[in-house]
């Protein structure tokens, strides 16, 4: 029923098989990623993250862009089958998450709320019955610029894939 938000919620799983031991595994990864330090931008688009065996957080970092809509990675090195496999999953950051959800909560019920209002008052107040229209246009909002910040952010996902 909702699929038109699960783009929102659901986040991406992924795995990548390793050649090498799992020390090398961390010094090669380690070694493609841009350590992050306090109000420093990288020069040129990078992945910056944190790297060590049981946790992996990694983000695509644009000089002059912030896109709060963009996929993180966040994962963690397993041992499966004598191979070394970085398995993670691609997501939203939690606060964008629970941002969007509030905003489009808020319109809904504006726009039913408004709804209601209107039937039950039998109003003939030809301009009141464009309040809904707001709340939808809102909720609309939100959702587009919410889906334009996630796709541009798919790039994100072939970056890291090259580090």
């Amino acid at each position: 029923m909702f699929k038109f938000l699960s783009f929102i919620y659901t986040p991406i799983p992924i795995s990548f098989d390793s050649r090498f031991d799992l020390s090398t595994s961390l010094e090669r990864l380690n070694n493609g990623i841009t350590q992050r330090r306090l109000l420093q931008i990288p020069a040129e688009t990078s992945v910056v993250g944190q790297v060590s065996e049981n946790n992996v957080v990694l983000k695509k970092v644009t000089p002059n862009v912030r896109n709060s809509f963009s996929l993180n990675f966040t994962g963690r090195f397993e041992s499966i089958d004598n191979k070394i496999v970085l398995n993670g999953n691609f997501e939203m950051s939690t606060f964008v998450v629970a941002f969007v959800t509030v905003a489009m909560l808020l319109s809904l019920l504006v726009t039913l709320g408004s709804i209601v209002a209107l039937v039950v008052n039998h109003s003939a107040n030809v301009s009141a019955w464009f309040v809904p229209l707001g709340g939808l246009a809102v909720g609309t909002g939100c959702y587009a610029i919410t889906y334009i910040g996630y796709s541009i952010s798919k790039s994100s996902v072939f970056l890291i894939f090259q580090t």
